[in-house]
Protein backbone atom coordinates (compact mmCIF):
# COMPACT_ATOMS: atom_id res chain seq x y z
CA UNK A 1 0.00 0.00 0.00
CA UNK A 2 1.38 3.57 -0.98
CA UNK A 3 0.38 5.41 2.01
CA UNK A 4 1.21 8.53 -0.08
CA UNK A 5 -1.18 8.42 -2.77
CA UNK A 6 -3.91 5.79 -1.61
CA UNK A 7 -3.13 3.39 -3.60
CA UNK A 8 -3.07 -0.41 -2.91
CA UNK A 9 -1.36 -2.51 -5.79
CA UNK A 10 -1.81 -6.26 -5.66
CA UNK A 11 0.04 -8.99 -7.88
CA UNK A 12 -3.36 -10.77 -8.54
CA UNK A 13 -4.95 -7.95 -9.84
CA UNK A 14 -8.94 -8.44 -8.85
CA UNK A 15 -12.45 -7.78 -10.88
CA UNK A 16 -13.66 -4.71 -9.69
CA UNK A 17 -17.15 -6.18 -10.64
CA UNK A 18 -16.43 -8.42 -7.95
CA UNK A 19 -14.14 -6.49 -5.46
CA UNK A 20 -12.19 -8.63 -3.25
CA UNK A 21 -12.56 -12.48 -2.80
CA UNK A 22 -10.46 -13.91 -0.31
CA UNK A 23 -10.74 -17.69 -2.85
CA UNK A 24 -9.95 -15.78 -5.49
CA UNK A 25 -5.75 -14.44 -3.92
CA UNK A 26 -2.75 -16.12 -5.07
CA UNK A 27 -0.46 -18.59 -2.99
CA UNK A 28 2.84 -18.00 -1.86
CA UNK A 29 4.63 -21.33 -2.41
CA UNK A 30 8.34 -22.78 -1.76
CA UNK A 31 9.07 -20.01 1.20
CA UNK A 32 10.41 -22.28 4.20
CA UNK A 33 11.95 -19.40 6.58
CA UNK A 34 13.66 -21.39 9.37
CA UNK A 35 11.78 -22.05 12.41
CA UNK A 36 13.09 -22.88 15.64
CA UNK A 37 11.27 -24.40 18.27
CA UNK A 38 7.79 -26.37 19.26
CA UNK A 39 5.44 -23.18 18.03
CA UNK A 40 4.79 -22.22 21.32
CA UNK A 41 4.40 -19.14 22.64
CA UNK A 42 3.76 -18.09 26.35
CA UNK A 43 2.18 -14.94 26.97
CA UNK A 44 2.59 -13.99 31.42
CA UNK A 45 0.43 -10.79 31.59
CA UNK A 46 0.69 -8.48 34.84
CA UNK A 47 -1.70 -5.94 35.50
CA UNK A 48 -1.92 -3.44 38.46
CA UNK A 49 -5.46 -1.65 38.12
CA UNK A 50 -7.90 0.71 39.92
CA UNK A 51 -11.01 0.98 39.07
CA UNK A 52 -14.35 2.69 39.96
CA UNK A 53 -17.71 2.35 38.84
CA UNK A 54 -20.38 4.82 40.09
CA UNK A 55 -23.18 2.62 40.77
CA UNK A 56 -21.20 0.16 43.59
CA UNK A 57 -20.67 3.10 45.83
CA UNK A 58 -20.64 6.91 45.14
CA UNK A 59 -18.72 7.53 47.70
CA UNK A 60 -15.88 4.96 47.31
CA UNK A 61 -12.70 6.29 45.48
CA UNK A 62 -11.53 3.36 43.60
CA UNK A 63 -10.20 -0.20 44.40
CA UNK A 64 -6.30 -1.48 43.11
CA UNK A 65 -5.80 -4.32 42.89
CA UNK A 66 -3.00 -6.79 41.23
CA UNK A 67 -4.03 -8.77 38.17
CA UNK A 68 -1.72 -11.56 37.13
CA UNK A 69 -3.58 -14.15 33.75
CA UNK A 70 -1.82 -15.79 30.67
CA UNK A 71 -1.97 -16.46 27.64
CA UNK A 72 -0.76 -20.01 25.40
CA UNK A 73 -0.63 -20.01 21.62
CA UNK A 74 0.25 -22.75 19.90
CA UNK A 75 0.50 -22.78 15.82
CA UNK A 76 2.01 -25.44 14.04
CA UNK A 77 1.24 -24.98 9.60
CA UNK A 78 -2.48 -24.67 9.40
CA UNK A 79 -3.55 -25.32 13.35
CA UNK A 80 -3.80 -22.56 15.69
CA UNK A 81 -4.57 -23.12 19.43
CA UNK A 82 -5.25 -20.28 22.01
CA UNK A 83 -5.58 -20.69 25.89
CA UNK A 84 -6.14 -17.51 27.90
CA UNK A 85 -6.29 -18.18 31.93
CA UNK A 86 -7.88 -14.65 33.79
CA UNK A 87 -7.52 -12.45 30.62
CA UNK A 88 -8.00 -8.78 31.46
CA UNK A 89 -8.69 -6.13 28.40
CA UNK A 90 -7.66 -3.30 30.18
CA UNK A 91 -5.49 -1.57 26.89
CA UNK A 92 -8.75 -1.69 24.80
CA UNK A 93 -10.34 1.34 23.95
CA UNK A 94 -13.78 1.60 25.51
CA UNK A 95 -16.73 1.67 23.67
CA UNK A 96 -17.96 5.39 21.89
CA UNK A 97 -20.97 6.76 23.12
CA UNK A 98 -23.72 6.14 20.85
CA UNK A 99 -27.60 5.85 20.16
CA UNK A 100 -30.14 4.49 17.38
CA UNK A 101 -34.10 5.53 16.86
CA UNK A 102 -34.80 1.93 15.94
CA UNK A 103 -36.15 -0.92 18.02
CA UNK A 104 -32.76 -3.59 17.72
CA UNK A 105 -30.30 -3.12 20.38
CA UNK A 106 -26.95 -1.54 19.04
CA UNK A 107 -23.86 -3.71 17.44
CA UNK A 108 -20.48 -2.92 19.03
CA UNK A 109 -17.73 -4.69 17.07
CA UNK A 110 -15.51 -7.07 18.74
CA UNK A 111 -12.30 -5.11 19.84
CA UNK A 112 -10.90 -8.47 22.70
CA UNK A 113 -7.69 -9.89 20.76
CA UNK A 114 -8.48 -13.43 21.94
CA UNK A 115 -11.97 -12.72 19.84
CA UNK A 116 -10.44 -11.44 17.05
CA UNK A 117 -7.92 -13.58 16.02
CA UNK A 118 -9.69 -16.20 13.30
CA UNK A 119 -13.10 -14.67 13.97
CA UNK A 120 -14.05 -14.70 10.05
CA UNK A 121 -14.22 -18.43 10.30
CA UNK A 122 -17.24 -18.20 12.96
CA UNK A 123 -19.16 -15.87 11.00
CA UNK A 124 -21.77 -17.37 8.62
CA UNK A 125 -21.60 -17.37 4.30
CA UNK A 126 -22.69 -13.87 2.73
CA UNK A 127 -21.48 -11.58 0.03
CA UNK A 128 -19.12 -9.13 2.16
CA UNK A 129 -19.11 -5.58 0.11
CA UNK A 130 -23.25 -6.89 -1.12
CA UNK A 131 -25.29 -5.36 1.49
CA UNK A 132 -28.89 -6.37 0.26
CA UNK A 133 -28.21 -9.89 2.18
CA UNK A 134 -27.48 -10.02 5.24
CA UNK A 135 -27.53 -13.55 6.89
CA UNK A 136 -28.41 -13.68 11.13
CA UNK A 137 -25.26 -13.77 13.52
CA UNK A 138 -26.35 -16.64 15.82
CA UNK A 139 -22.83 -16.10 17.18
CA UNK A 140 -21.81 -12.60 18.66
CA UNK A 141 -18.78 -12.76 21.14
CA UNK A 142 -19.64 -9.62 22.45
CA UNK A 143 -22.00 -11.56 24.87
CA UNK A 144 -19.41 -13.44 26.54
CA UNK A 145 -18.15 -10.86 29.19
CA UNK A 146 -21.02 -8.75 28.70
CA UNK A 147 -21.27 -5.30 30.83
CA UNK A 148 -23.26 -5.42 33.55
CA UNK A 149 -26.40 -3.77 33.11
CA UNK A 150 -26.39 -1.83 36.34
CA UNK A 151 -23.12 -0.24 35.53
CA UNK A 152 -20.94 -2.14 37.93
CA UNK A 153 -18.29 -3.42 36.11
CA UNK A 154 -18.06 -6.24 33.34
CA UNK A 155 -18.63 -10.52 33.73
CA UNK A 156 -15.05 -12.04 34.53
CA UNK A 157 -13.60 -14.05 32.05
CA UNK A 158 -12.25 -17.53 33.83
CA UNK A 159 -10.62 -19.12 31.30
CA UNK A 160 -10.79 -19.59 27.28
CA UNK A 161 -9.83 -21.81 24.91
CA UNK A 162 -9.98 -21.64 20.97
CA UNK A 163 -8.80 -23.81 18.33
CA UNK A 164 -8.84 -23.00 14.44
CA UNK A 165 -8.06 -24.90 11.25
CA UNK A 166 -7.04 -23.77 8.04
CA UNK A 167 -6.69 -25.35 4.71
CA UNK A 168 -7.56 -25.06 1.25
CA UNK A 169 -10.54 -27.08 1.43
CA UNK A 170 -11.47 -27.35 5.32
CA UNK A 171 -12.24 -24.62 8.35
CA UNK A 172 -13.17 -25.50 11.21
CA UNK A 173 -13.11 -23.35 14.42
CA UNK A 174 -13.88 -24.40 18.35
CA UNK A 175 -14.28 -21.65 21.09
CA UNK A 176 -14.98 -22.48 24.72
CA UNK A 177 -15.04 -20.27 27.30
CA UNK A 178 -15.96 -20.07 31.62
CA UNK A 179 -17.51 -16.64 32.46
CA UNK A 180 -17.73 -16.20 36.28
CA UNK A 181 -20.59 -15.17 38.93
CA UNK A 182 -21.21 -11.43 38.94
CA UNK A 183 -23.61 -9.71 41.50
CA UNK A 184 -24.92 -6.23 40.63
CA UNK A 185 -26.86 -3.83 42.11
CA UNK A 186 -30.05 -5.05 40.04
CA UNK A 187 -28.21 -7.08 37.45
CA UNK A 188 -26.44 -10.89 38.09
CA UNK A 189 -24.70 -12.72 35.82
CA UNK A 190 -24.15 -16.68 36.57
CA UNK A 191 -21.43 -18.93 36.03
CA UNK A 192 -21.30 -19.65 32.14
CA UNK A 193 -20.04 -22.17 29.80
CA UNK A 194 -20.09 -20.43 26.44
CA UNK A 195 -19.74 -23.40 23.31
CA UNK A 196 -19.27 -23.05 19.76
CA UNK A 197 -18.24 -25.44 16.47
CA UNK A 198 -17.95 -24.57 13.28
CA UNK A 199 -16.92 -26.59 10.21
CA UNK A 200 -16.84 -25.21 7.00
CA UNK A 201 -16.13 -27.14 3.24
CA UNK A 202 -15.42 -25.38 0.06
CA UNK A 203 -16.13 -27.03 -2.90
CA UNK A 204 -16.60 -25.78 -6.90
CA UNK A 205 -13.27 -23.51 -6.34
CA UNK A 206 -15.18 -20.92 -5.28
CA UNK A 207 -17.96 -22.23 -3.07
CA UNK A 208 -18.78 -23.32 0.25
CA UNK A 209 -20.93 -24.86 2.65
CA UNK A 210 -20.37 -25.33 6.32
CA UNK A 211 -22.43 -25.34 10.05
CA UNK A 212 -22.16 -23.93 13.09
CA UNK A 213 -23.43 -24.62 16.68
CA UNK A 214 -23.36 -22.72 19.64
CA UNK A 215 -24.28 -24.19 23.52
CA UNK A 216 -24.44 -22.07 26.90
CA UNK A 217 -24.61 -23.60 29.70
CA UNK A 218 -25.58 -21.87 33.32
CA UNK A 219 -23.71 -23.89 35.54
CA UNK A 220 -25.68 -22.59 38.69
CA UNK A 221 -29.57 -22.79 37.28
CA UNK A 222 -28.40 -25.92 35.18
CA UNK A 223 -30.68 -24.20 32.21
CA UNK A 224 -28.89 -24.04 28.56
CA UNK A 225 -29.31 -22.73 25.18
CA UNK A 226 -28.68 -23.95 21.97
CA UNK A 227 -28.50 -22.70 18.46
CA UNK A 228 -27.13 -23.91 15.22
CA UNK A 229 -27.19 -23.07 11.54
CA UNK A 230 -26.47 -24.59 8.09
CA UNK A 231 -24.92 -22.05 5.95
CA UNK A 232 -22.78 -21.52 2.86
CA UNK A 233 -22.75 -19.90 -0.76
CA UNK A 234 -22.87 -21.25 -4.56
CA UNK A 235 -20.83 -18.71 -6.81
CA UNK A 236 -20.15 -19.27 -10.38
CA UNK A 237 -18.51 -16.73 -12.42
CA UNK A 238 -19.63 -13.83 -11.15
CA UNK A 239 -22.98 -14.93 -9.72
CA UNK A 240 -23.46 -16.13 -6.13
CA UNK A 241 -25.98 -17.75 -3.99
CA UNK A 242 -26.07 -17.81 -0.18
CA UNK A 243 -28.12 -19.47 2.03
CA UNK A 244 -28.50 -19.80 5.94
CA UNK A 245 -30.85 -22.12 8.05
CA UNK A 246 -30.97 -21.46 11.96
CA UNK A 247 -32.81 -23.86 14.54
CA UNK A 248 -32.32 -22.97 18.35
CA UNK A 249 -33.30 -24.56 21.70
CA UNK A 250 -34.03 -23.49 24.87
CA UNK A 251 -34.59 -25.13 28.59
CA UNK A 252 -38.34 -25.51 28.73
CA UNK A 253 -38.71 -23.70 25.32
CA UNK A 254 -40.17 -24.09 21.98
CA UNK A 255 -37.85 -24.46 18.68
CA UNK A 256 -37.42 -21.66 16.89
CA UNK A 257 -36.39 -21.81 12.93
CA UNK A 258 -35.51 -19.33 10.46
CA UNK A 259 -33.89 -19.76 7.08
CA UNK A 260 -32.96 -17.00 4.58
CA UNK A 261 -31.72 -17.04 0.90
CA UNK A 262 -29.83 -14.00 -1.39
CA UNK A 263 -28.18 -13.53 -4.29
CA UNK A 264 -27.07 -11.40 -7.84
CA UNK A 265 -26.89 -13.20 -10.86
CA UNK A 266 -25.70 -11.49 -13.88
CA UNK A 267 -28.20 -10.90 -17.03
CA UNK A 268 -25.28 -8.91 -18.55
CA UNK A 269 -22.14 -7.32 -18.71
CA UNK A 270 -23.14 -4.68 -16.83
CA UNK A 271 -27.03 -5.73 -15.49
CA UNK A 272 -27.39 -7.31 -12.65
CA UNK A 273 -30.25 -9.14 -10.50
CA UNK A 274 -30.42 -8.87 -7.09
CA UNK A 275 -33.21 -10.69 -4.58
CA UNK A 276 -33.12 -11.91 -0.73
CA UNK A 277 -35.79 -13.05 1.21
CA UNK A 278 -36.09 -14.26 5.20
CA UNK A 279 -38.64 -16.73 6.90
CA UNK A 280 -38.67 -16.45 10.81
CA UNK A 281 -40.68 -18.89 12.64
CA UNK A 282 -42.50 -17.40 16.01
CA UNK A 283 -40.35 -18.68 18.47
CA UNK A 284 -36.71 -17.90 17.30
CA UNK A 285 -34.71 -15.98 19.68
CA UNK A 286 -30.95 -15.88 19.13
CA UNK A 287 -30.28 -13.53 21.40
CA UNK A 288 -28.85 -15.57 23.93
CA UNK A 289 -25.25 -15.87 21.99
CA UNK A 290 -26.14 -13.96 18.91
CA UNK A 291 -26.96 -10.77 18.01
CA UNK A 292 -30.63 -10.39 17.18
CA UNK A 293 -31.80 -7.73 14.44
CA UNK A 294 -35.38 -8.90 13.64
CA UNK A 295 -38.41 -10.81 15.73
CA UNK A 296 -39.91 -13.77 15.98
CA UNK A 297 -42.24 -14.31 12.75
CA UNK A 298 -40.94 -11.36 10.48
CA UNK A 299 -40.91 -11.96 6.77
CA UNK A 300 -39.41 -10.08 4.03
CA UNK A 301 -38.47 -10.62 0.49
CA UNK A 302 -36.26 -8.08 -1.71
CA UNK A 303 -35.70 -7.78 -5.45
CA UNK A 304 -33.72 -5.18 -7.55
CA UNK A 305 -31.76 -4.49 -10.35
CA UNK A 306 -28.12 -3.28 -10.34
CA UNK A 307 -26.32 -1.21 -13.82
CA UNK A 308 -22.36 -1.69 -13.28
CA UNK A 309 -20.21 0.33 -15.27
CA UNK A 310 -15.91 0.83 -14.26
CA UNK A 311 -14.55 3.08 -16.91
CA UNK A 312 -11.08 2.32 -17.88
CA UNK A 313 -10.60 6.12 -18.52
CA UNK A 314 -11.79 9.37 -17.54
CA UNK A 315 -12.97 11.27 -14.01
CA UNK A 316 -15.64 8.34 -13.55
CA UNK A 317 -13.91 4.98 -11.93
CA UNK A 318 -16.83 3.48 -11.37
CA UNK A 319 -20.86 3.74 -11.46
CA UNK A 320 -23.31 1.99 -9.84
CA UNK A 321 -27.23 2.04 -9.78
CA UNK A 322 -29.96 -0.04 -8.80
CA UNK A 323 -33.70 0.21 -7.98
CA UNK A 324 -35.16 -2.53 -5.27
CA UNK A 325 -38.12 -3.25 -3.49
CA UNK A 326 -38.98 -4.61 -0.20
CA UNK A 327 -41.65 -6.33 1.30
CA UNK A 328 -41.57 -6.90 4.93
CA UNK A 329 -44.42 -8.34 7.41
CA UNK A 330 -43.10 -7.78 10.83
CA UNK A 331 -44.30 -10.95 13.49
CA UNK A 332 -45.35 -7.77 15.93
CA UNK A 333 -47.18 -5.92 13.68
CA UNK A 334 -50.51 -6.50 12.00
CA UNK A 335 -49.71 -4.92 8.85
CA UNK A 336 -46.89 -5.06 6.22
CA UNK A 337 -44.69 -2.50 4.69
CA UNK A 338 -43.71 -2.51 0.64
CA UNK A 339 -40.91 0.09 0.27
CA UNK A 340 -39.03 1.38 -3.27
CA UNK A 341 -35.67 2.22 -2.96
CA UNK A 342 -33.09 3.78 -5.20
CA UNK A 343 -29.66 3.71 -4.92
CA UNK A 344 -26.60 5.76 -6.97
CA UNK A 345 -22.88 5.49 -6.12
CA UNK A 346 -20.13 6.86 -8.11
CA UNK A 347 -16.42 7.04 -7.67
CA UNK A 348 -13.86 9.68 -8.96
CA UNK A 349 -10.57 8.68 -10.17
CA UNK A 350 -8.66 12.08 -9.24
CA UNK A 351 -8.97 12.51 -6.44
CA UNK A 352 -9.88 9.60 -5.07
CA UNK A 353 -14.03 10.48 -3.85
CA UNK A 354 -16.82 8.16 -3.45
CA UNK A 355 -20.40 9.80 -3.74
CA UNK A 356 -23.52 7.71 -2.86
CA UNK A 357 -27.25 8.92 -3.04
CA UNK A 358 -30.03 6.96 -2.07
CA UNK A 359 -33.79 7.35 -1.86
CA UNK A 360 -36.95 5.73 -0.11
CA UNK A 361 -40.76 5.47 0.22
CA UNK A 362 -43.59 3.32 0.01
CA UNK A 363 -46.21 1.93 2.54
CA UNK A 364 -44.52 1.07 5.89
CA UNK A 365 -46.59 0.01 9.04
CA UNK A 366 -45.12 0.48 12.43
CA UNK A 367 -47.05 0.18 16.07
CA UNK A 368 -50.08 -0.86 14.29
CA UNK A 369 -49.95 2.52 12.44
CA UNK A 370 -49.77 2.67 8.68
CA UNK A 371 -47.98 5.64 6.91
CA UNK A 372 -45.52 6.64 4.24
CA UNK A 373 -42.24 5.85 4.54
CA UNK A 374 -39.75 8.03 3.42
CA UNK A 375 -35.81 8.57 3.40
CA UNK A 376 -32.97 10.20 1.70
CA UNK A 377 -29.02 9.25 2.39
CA UNK A 378 -26.01 10.47 1.59
CA UNK A 379 -22.58 10.39 1.53
CA UNK A 380 -19.04 11.43 0.31
CA UNK A 381 -15.93 10.25 1.04
CA UNK A 382 -12.71 11.93 -0.09
CA UNK A 383 -8.93 11.07 -0.12
CA UNK A 384 -6.09 13.10 -0.80
CA UNK A 385 -2.57 12.06 -0.17
CA UNK A 386 -2.74 11.77 3.50
CA UNK A 387 -5.95 13.14 4.24
CA UNK A 388 -9.09 11.97 4.43
CA UNK A 389 -12.65 13.26 4.96
CA UNK A 390 -15.78 11.98 4.90
CA UNK A 391 -19.22 13.20 5.88
CA UNK A 392 -22.79 12.19 4.89
CA UNK A 393 -26.58 12.03 6.76
CA UNK A 394 -29.82 9.93 6.89
CA UNK A 395 -32.93 11.54 7.06
CA UNK A 396 -35.80 9.47 8.04
CA UNK A 397 -39.40 9.95 8.10
CA UNK A 398 -40.40 7.07 10.43
CA UNK A 399 -40.96 5.57 14.09
CA UNK A 400 -39.30 7.10 16.79
CA UNK A 401 -38.53 4.46 19.42
CA UNK A 402 -36.67 6.82 21.39
CA UNK A 403 -39.75 9.01 21.73
CA UNK A 404 -42.40 6.40 20.35
CA UNK A 405 -43.76 8.45 18.08
CA UNK A 406 -43.62 8.42 14.07
CA UNK A 407 -41.83 11.26 13.04
CA UNK A 408 -38.91 12.86 11.31
CA UNK A 409 -35.65 12.05 12.27
CA UNK A 410 -32.01 13.40 11.34
CA UNK A 411 -28.22 11.31 11.72
CA UNK A 412 -25.36 13.59 10.26
CA UNK A 413 -21.90 12.54 10.27
CA UNK A 414 -18.90 13.52 9.07
CA UNK A 415 -14.98 13.11 10.28
CA UNK A 416 -11.70 13.78 9.00
CA UNK A 417 -7.93 11.71 8.87
CA UNK A 418 -4.55 14.35 8.40
CA UNK A 419 -0.99 13.84 9.97
CA UNK A 420 -0.98 17.17 11.90
CA UNK A 421 3.04 17.66 12.17
CA UNK A 422 5.26 15.50 12.29
CA UNK A 423 4.59 12.52 14.35
CA UNK A 424 1.98 13.78 15.60
CA UNK A 425 -1.44 12.06 13.96
CA UNK A 426 -5.29 13.72 14.43
CA UNK A 427 -8.82 12.28 13.90
CA UNK A 428 -12.50 13.69 14.55
CA UNK A 429 -15.14 12.02 14.38
CA UNK A 430 -18.89 13.21 14.85
CA UNK A 431 -21.94 11.62 14.80
CA UNK A 432 -25.30 13.28 15.54
CA UNK A 433 -29.08 12.09 16.07
CA UNK A 434 -31.65 15.09 15.44
CA UNK A 435 -35.05 14.56 16.82
CA UNK A 436 -38.27 16.55 15.24
CA UNK A 437 -41.83 16.21 17.16
CA UNK A 438 -45.30 14.95 15.80
CA UNK A 439 -45.72 18.22 14.12
CA UNK A 440 -42.30 18.44 12.36
CA UNK A 441 -40.69 21.07 15.17
CA UNK A 442 -37.41 21.06 16.26
CA UNK A 443 -36.72 19.31 18.97
CA UNK A 444 -32.88 18.96 19.82
CA UNK A 445 -29.77 17.42 17.79
CA UNK A 446 -27.56 14.75 20.44
CA UNK A 447 -23.95 14.60 18.60
CA UNK A 448 -21.44 12.21 19.88
CA UNK A 449 -17.42 13.59 18.98
CA UNK A 450 -14.47 11.49 18.85
CA UNK A 451 -11.42 13.51 18.95
CA UNK A 452 -7.83 11.33 18.70
CA UNK A 453 -4.41 12.97 18.73
CA UNK A 454 -1.62 10.55 18.41
CA UNK A 455 2.18 11.25 18.55
CA UNK A 456 4.67 8.59 17.55
CA UNK A 457 7.78 8.42 19.37
CA UNK A 458 9.03 5.32 17.56
CA UNK A 459 7.53 2.52 15.00
CA UNK A 460 7.02 0.88 18.19
CA UNK A 461 6.23 3.29 21.01
CA UNK A 462 2.81 5.51 20.88
CA UNK A 463 0.66 7.81 22.84
CA UNK A 464 -3.01 8.71 22.25
CA UNK A 465 -4.93 10.91 24.01
CA UNK A 466 -8.67 10.59 23.24
CA UNK A 467 -11.84 12.53 23.99
CA UNK A 468 -15.11 11.37 23.50
CA UNK A 469 -17.76 14.42 24.65
CA UNK A 470 -21.48 14.54 23.87
CA UNK A 471 -23.36 17.69 23.36
CA UNK A 472 -27.00 18.27 23.40
CA UNK A 473 -28.60 21.13 21.31
CA UNK A 474 -31.74 22.56 22.05
CA UNK A 475 -33.67 25.74 20.87
CA UNK A 476 -32.30 27.62 23.41
CA UNK A 477 -29.47 26.52 24.57
CA UNK A 478 -26.44 23.95 24.14
CA UNK A 479 -24.97 21.77 27.10
CA UNK A 480 -22.44 19.29 27.83
CA UNK A 481 -24.34 15.66 29.14
CA UNK A 482 -21.09 13.32 29.21
CA UNK A 483 -17.42 13.72 28.88
CA UNK A 484 -15.22 10.25 28.28
CA UNK A 485 -11.19 11.18 28.56
CA UNK A 486 -8.61 8.36 27.78
CA UNK A 487 -4.90 8.30 27.31
CA UNK A 488 -3.20 5.08 26.35
CA UNK A 489 0.45 4.52 25.53
CA UNK A 490 1.63 1.49 24.07
CA UNK A 491 5.98 0.32 24.10
CA UNK A 492 6.62 -2.51 22.14
CA UNK A 493 9.54 -3.21 23.79
CA UNK A 494 10.41 -6.12 21.15
CA UNK A 495 8.08 -8.28 18.93
CA UNK A 496 4.84 -9.08 21.00
CA UNK A 497 6.07 -7.79 23.98
CA UNK A 498 4.17 -4.88 25.07
CA UNK A 499 3.97 -2.58 28.21
CA UNK A 500 0.53 -0.52 28.60
CA UNK A 501 -0.78 2.14 30.23
CA UNK A 502 -4.56 2.98 30.10
CA UNK A 503 -6.78 5.66 31.89
CA UNK A 504 -10.38 5.76 31.38
CA UNK A 505 -12.66 8.41 32.48
CA UNK A 506 -16.34 9.12 32.10
CA UNK A 507 -18.30 11.57 33.48
CA UNK A 508 -21.68 12.61 33.42
CA UNK A 509 -22.40 17.02 33.23
CA UNK A 510 -25.61 17.78 35.23
CA UNK A 511 -25.91 20.75 37.63
CA UNK A 512 -22.99 22.28 36.41
CA UNK A 513 -20.88 20.04 37.69
CA UNK A 514 -19.14 16.54 36.68
CA UNK A 515 -20.09 13.39 38.37
CA UNK A 516 -17.98 10.51 38.00
CA UNK A 517 -19.52 6.87 36.07
CA UNK A 518 -16.48 4.89 35.59
CA UNK A 519 -13.01 5.03 35.73
CA UNK A 520 -9.75 2.26 34.79
CA UNK A 521 -6.53 3.39 35.10
CA UNK A 522 -3.51 0.52 35.02
CA UNK A 523 -0.04 -0.60 33.92
CA UNK A 524 -0.18 -3.52 32.01
CA UNK A 525 2.90 -5.58 30.84
CA UNK A 526 2.47 -8.81 28.14
CA UNK A 527 6.03 -10.40 27.72
CA UNK A 528 6.28 -12.98 25.13
CA UNK A 529 7.99 -16.60 25.84
CA UNK A 530 8.89 -19.10 22.61
CA UNK A 531 9.57 -22.06 22.86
Amino acid sequence: EFYKTKEVNYYVLPDQKESLRVSKFGLLKNINPPVKGYGIEFYPVCLFKNDYYYRRDENLKGEFHPWIGSDILYRKENHTLNLTILPDFAEIESDPFTMSFSKYEIYYPERRPFFIEGKNIFEPSGFGHWGFYSPAKIFYSRRIGRKMLDGTGEVPILSGLKYTFKSNIYETGILSVLTGRKNGDFDTSYQTLWNVLRLKRYFLVNSENGFLITYKKNLEKNEYYLGGDIDGAIRWQRNQLAYQSTLTLKEKGRTGFLFSSGGNIFIKENYMLILSGKYVNNYLDISEMGYQNFYPGDRNLLLGTVYLKFPKKGIISSYFLSTSYLHLKEGIERGSSNLFFIENNIGLRNPNTWIYLSLGTGKSFEKDTEFIYKSLSFSINFNFTQVTFYSGASYNYDWNYIRNYLAYTLTPYFGFELPAAGRFNISIETNGWTEFDKRNSYIQTLTSNKIYITYNFTPFMNLTFYLNPVLLFEREKTKLTYLRTSIYYTYEVRPKSKIFFVYNHSFNYENQKFSNLERIGGVKVKWIFLF
